[in-house]
C-alpha cells in the first residue's frame, strides 16, 4: 500500500520539474512587481534585458514573448491571454483599467542601426448598452511609449482605432531611421541600441450596461539598415581606383613641362 502511494506521487512531481523547467527557459526572475523574460536572439537584433512590472505584477499579464525572424526583419509578439478589464453596472457609473508595463532594450547585432521600428497593439471589445436613458458604456485602449538613447527619451502616443463591426480595435505606427536620428541626433546617425518602454492600458465604462476591453496582441519589430551589396562595394572600389588613376593623369602634363 504504502509502495503504491509512492508511485502515484511519482507522476505529479515529475509534472511539475518539466513545467518548471519549461517556464525557466521563458523567465528567469520574479520579484514582488516585477517579471523578467529571457533574452530573445533573432537574426538581425538581440532583445534583451525584458521585463514586465506593475502593481498588479506578478503574475504576469502580457504572457510570454515570441521570437519571430523573417528577413529582414526580427520581432518580438505578445498574445495575452488575461489582459482584459470588464465594467457591468444599472445606474451608477463605474470604471476598471488595468494596466502594465513592458521595458527591454533592442540591440543590432552587427555595426548597423535600425532602419524601421515598428510597434503595433490589438485587441477586442464588447459594449452592450440597456435602452434607458442615462445610457454609458465606453470601451478604451492606451500605449504610451517612450524611447531612450544616450540619455535622451522620447515620448509617442499610439493612436488606436475602433472597428464597430469587427468589434476590434488596433494602432501601429512606424519609427523611421530618419526619425531616431531627428529625436536623438546620434554621431553615426544610425542607432545600433534602443531603450523601449510601453505602457499598455485597457478601460471599461458602463452606467447602464456591460463593458469588456482586451488586449490580444502587442507586437515589436525590427529592421536594420541594409548592408552594401558586394557589387556595389566592388563599384566603389573601382570608382575609387578610377578617382585614383584620373588624378595621376593630370599631373603628368605638369611634370613633363617642368622636366622640358
Amino acid at each position: 500500500m504504502l509502495i503504491a502511494t509512492h508511485k502515484s506521487l511519482v507522476f505529479p512531481w515529475l509534472l511539475f520539474v518539466v513545467f518548471s523547467a519549461f517556464l525557466a527557459g521563458s523567465i528567469t526572475k520574479v520579484e514582488a512587481g516585477t517579471v523578467t523574460f529571457s533574452d530573445q536572439t533573432g537574426s538581425y537584433f538581440n532583445f534583451k534585458n525584458i521585463s514586465e512590472y506593475g502593481p498588479n505584477i506578478p503574475p504576469s499579464v502580457l504572457d510570454l514573448p515570441t521570437l519571430i525572424s523573417n528577413a529582414p526583419y526580427d520581432s518580438i509578439t505578445f498574445h495575452p491571454t488575461t489582459f482584459v478589464a470588464v465594467e457591468s453596472n444599472l445606474g451608477t457609473r463605474e470604471s476598471s483599467t488595468l494596466g502594465s508595463n513592458l521595458q527591454f532594450t533592442i540591440a543590432s547585432r552587427s555595426l548597423f542601426g535600425i532602419e524601421n521600428f515598428k510597434i503595433a497593439l490589438a485587441g477586442t471589445f464588447a459594449d452592450v448598452s440597456m435602452p434607458v436613458a442615462g445610457t454609458l458604456v465606453e470601451v478604451a485602449a492606451l500605449l504610451p511609449i517612450q524611447l531612450t538613447y544616450g540619455g535622451a527619451s522620447k515620448s509617442l502616443n499610439l493612436n488606436i482605432v475602433k472597428d464597430s463591426v469587427d468589434k476590434t480595435w488596433s494602432g501601429e505606427m512606424m519609427v523611421t531611421r530618419a526619425d531616431l536620428n531627428s529625436y536623438f541626433n546620434p554621431p553615426s546617425m544610425q542607432i545600433t541600441e534602443l531603450l523601449v518602454l510601453v505602457s499598455p492600458s485597457v478601460t471599461a465604462t458602463a452606467v447602464f450596461g456591460n463593458a469588456r476591453s482586451q488586449i490580444t496582441n502587442l507586437a515589436f519589430q525590427a529592421q536594420p539598415i541594409p548592408e552594401p551589396s558586394t557589387g556595389s562595394l566592388v563599384m566603389a572600389g573601382l570608382l575609387a581606383l578610377l578617382s585614383i588613376r584620373y588624378r595621376e593623369i593630370r599631373r603628368w602634363p605638369s611634370t613633363s613641362k617642368k622636366i622640358a
